[in-house]
């Protein structure tokens, strides 16, 4: 019979850290779903600079911008497998990724 009331604590606690995690999994699936949506406007502003660059004869430069976004588009797309511990980590790295290249082109822009 104890084992019984073991097993019912057990389960008790169990479910009541699921529907905990659950609640902070689906807070971490908005916050990334809200992310993308960010992240991809950013980097659809950043193909707009690297069209203007191919249009200004700045190949190269356009070149080197275009990998890197495509690296961060990638690293967007391997935010679904990410843990909340490292989201903010993931989401500060981005955003400072996407800061550089847009400085970059700004800088050739201007050359």
């Amino acid at each position: 019979m104890r084992f019984f009331s073991i097993l019912a604590v057990i389960f008790a606690v169990g479910f009541g850290v699921s529907t905990s995690g659950s609640e902070t999994a689906e807070g971490l699936k908005k916050d990334i779903a809200s992310f993308k949506k960010e992240a991809s406007l950013k980097l659809d502003e950043l193909d707009r600079k690297i069209a203007q660059l191919k249009a200004e004869s700045k190949v190269a430069a356009a070149h080197e911008l275009e990998e890197a976004r495509d690296k961060l588009r990638k690293s967007i797309e391997e935010t679904q497998q990410t843990s909340q511990s490292k989201w903010s980590e993931l989401k500060l790295a981005f955003a400072r990724s996407l800061e550089v290249l847009h400085a970059k082109a700004q800088k050739v822009l201007k050359e």
